[in-house]
């Protein structure tokens, strides 16, 4: 999955850029959320392995925010859980306090 959004995301082309959008949410999304939307759903908690979380919780999180930020901010929509799973990792004090004193690079 990262590969083709890795694609999109460095494509310079705009109508290219849009193809390769289309294919990420129409193919990519679809493949892959519903499996991390169940296992949250399943767990028990707002993680993937109940109410604590692991390094796997950080880094889907991560992603899913990044995905958010780059290809359109309401791709989680669907997906209410994995919406929850982002909440709560960004709402853990030490997660939430390097996210404010990070340095901001550009895109």
């Amino acid at each position: 999955m990262i590969l083709e959004w890795k694609a999109y995301f460095f494509e310079t082309d705009p109508s290219k850029k849009e193809v390769l959008k289309k294919e990420f949410m129409e193919k990519q999304i679809p493949t892959y959320f519903p499996k991390f939307e169940k296992i949250v759903e399943e767990s028990d908690g707002y993680f993937l392995l109940g109410k604590n979380y692991t390094w796997a919780d950080l880094h889907i999180a991560h992603t899913l925010a990044f995905y958010e930020e780059t290809v359109d901010p309401e791709i989680l929509a669907p997906y209410p859980n994995l919406k929850q799973l982002v909440k709560a990792v960004f709402e853990i004090p030490q997660i939430q306090a390097w996210v404010e004193k990070r340095p901001k690079t550009p895109m």
